[in-house]
């Protein structure tokens, strides 16, 4: 009997793996991802082991650490200097001129070396320090705010760059679509990051989540049964996508569509009227208060989605321009806003990994170059 129950239980996992893998192949989930295991890079490791959240900002980098970032189109070591940041050494001051570059993932350069960076291939050409305070783990303006004020406004500089990402930065502190999407939690424990509480039409506030504590591992749990199992399924097995599936559609009701996950990433935030926007600039007009005595310049990053809306239409400018220029005309010290989609002009595959929507090398060349040309 108990023979039976084995083999039955075994060909049920068979049929289910080989319904998932034919479902998986004809994109009838929500999520369509081959395992690991069947990709040109059988090594798997996240690149989530450096990072720490017990800043006032959220996600960071434990201090002289290295990791190992391993997808199947990029294998690339990680290593943060003596305050975290993903960079060389840090002084307080410099005989050199130095500038600030403040911004999330698409800044700190998932997936590349160190060397392909946009400030690496700038500081090679030029006598100039730039300070990369550049982090993966969801920062968006209100932390690249706190992360100003806090941290990188002690290093002696000129500049400050800022690297405005629509595609998350829009969505990084609206506390209502992370919570409806789960993102609020790994591992079953809160995360400890910042969100924008509105107080009225023209302010908002810093708000934390209730019980959520700082976090030492940025995957606090890694260690659990739950945490190796989730790994385990992603490795290995195709029916990790149905259950991925049949979890975001119990989750997902009509009212609430516009706000989960898939849609939310397949949206051309250049263009998308429905963004929540006004917190966003919020912050970021906060960071102009607290760097006057400094030459600002805001760089407008293009997704995928926006490249390829900007293909079919040949408008390159965002609905919300007029936003940052508002901002502009209040702060004398925002001397320029550069948007990028001008001059990302080939096939918008070329511009990212393609294993991972963030920016490749290519990417990187152009934006150096940009910065070259206008500021220095």
């Amino acid at each position: 009997m108990l023979k039976r129950s084995i083999f039955l239980f075994i060909y049920f996992i068979f049929l289910f793996e080989i319904f998932s893998f034919i479902f998986t192949k004809l994109n009838f989930f929500a999520f369509n991802e081959t395992p690991q295991i069947y990709k040109g890079n059988k090594y798997f490791s996240p690149g989530t082991n450096w990072r720490n959240e017990e800043k006032s900002w959220g996600a960071w980098h434990k201090e002289n650490f290295k990791d190992v970032h391993s997808l199947n189109c990029f294998n690339v070591v990680y290593e943060s200097n003596n305050v975290g940041a993903r960079d060389k050494f840090f002084s307080l001051n410099s005989k050199k001129k130095r500038s600030i570059v403040l911004g999330d993932s698409m800044t700190e350069g998932i997936g590349l070396n160190l060397s392909e960076r946009f400030d690496e291939i700038l500081e090679q050409k030029r006598d100039h320090e730039i300070l990369n305070f550049g982090s993966g783990g969801d920062l968006g303006p209100l932390s690249y705010y706190l992360i100003y004020k806090d941290l990188a406004s002690k290093f002696e500089h000129e500049n400050l760059f800022i690297f405005f990402f629509p595609q998350n930065d829009f969505l990084d502190h609206n506390y209502k679509i992370w919570k409806h999407n789960g993102w609020n939690i790994i591992n079953t424990n809160k995360r400890y990051r910042p969100y924008s509480k509105k107080l009225n039409d023209d302010r908002f506030e810093i708000y934390y989540e209730e019980n959520a504590v700082p976090r030492k591992e940025f995957d606090s749990g890694k260690d659990s049964l739950n945490y190796e199992l989730k790994l385990f399924m992603k490795k290995y097995l195709w029916s990790t996508n149905l259950l991925r599936s049949v979890i975001y559609k119990l989750k997902n009701s009509k009212k609430n569509q516009i706000n989960d996950e898939i849609r939310l990433h397949k949206r051309a935030f250049y263009f998308d009227k429905n963004i929540q926007k006004e917190d966003a600039f919020f912050w970021m007009n906060e960071i102009l208060k607290i760097s006057k005595n400094k030459d600002v310049f805001i760089f407008i990053l293009p997704s995928y989605n926006d490249l390829n809306y900007i293909k079919k239409n040949t408008s390159t400018e965002p609905l919300w321009i007029n936003n940052l220029n508002n901002i502009k005309n209040t702060n004398k010290n925002l001397i320029k806003i550069i948007n990028l989609g001008e001059f990302f002009k080939d096939e918008p595959e070329s511009y990212f990994h393609n294993c991972d929507f963030h920016y490749n090398s290519k990417a990187n060349i152009i934006i150096s170059d940009v910065i070259e040309e206008i500021i220095f």
